[in-house]
């Protein structure tokens, strides 16, 4: 279990195997990140913009994919949900002038859209449409986000241009009715 675990590190770029000494955690030579990624939603005259997914270097590298789903158990609880809640997603893969990709989903569950007109035509919207929308319909927005990393999985890997065992940091911004506590999205970034 223990030689498992030690080569899974190794795999993943944490930890350096010295023959007869030992495995140790790997020193990075720059303490420096190699890119950050800000998360940050503002509100500017009852406009919400995503300063993320909104910055003019991002551009899309293929058109967004729109499909419906239902809540997954892992989904579900993410969300706060019940399981097989029916959902809007409308994914988007955006790239930078550096050859950096950012995988950018939102999940709408359909209860949340019910009554917001130009929702119901079309659920299918950047984040930050979104958030106005909810807002021009009285919903008191707030955000709660939550972050970790993981390894890729090979599809994760080959559409974000990364090398396998790479950690892969996602963010997963929940957004909720203030006053009532009803999920109304879910955003996840990879």
């Amino acid at each position: 279990t223990a030689r498992n675990a030690i080569a899974a590190l190794r795999r993943e770029g944490l930890v350096t195997v010295i023959k007869g000494k030992g495995a140790f955690v790997r020193r990075t030579t720059d303490a420096r990140p190699g890119h950050t990624h800000t998360r940050a939603i503002t509100a500017e005259h009852g406009t919400y913009h995503d300063t993320d997914t909104e910055d003019p270097r991002w551009r899309e590298a293929e058109a967004p994919s729109t499909y419906r789903v239902n809540a997954t158990p892992t989904l579900a609880l993410a969300i706060g949900v019940a399981e097989h809640t029916p959902l809007f997603v409308y994914d988007r893969l955006l790239e930078d002038g550096a050859g950096h990709r950012v995988l950018h989903r939102l999940y709408l569950p359909f209860p949340a859209v019910d009554g917001i007109d130009p929702l119901e035509d079309n659920p299918f919207r950047p984040a930050g449409e979104v958030y106005t929308l909810y807002a021009d319909a009285g919903r008191k927005l707030a955000f709660t986000d939550h972050i970790t990393a993981r390894n890729p999985t090979p599809d994760d890997a080959q559409t974000l241009r990364i090398p396998d065992g790479t950690p892969m940091l996602i963010t997963r911004r929940l957004t909720t009715n203030h006053d009532t506590g009803l999920p109304l999205a879910l955003e996840e970034t990879h």
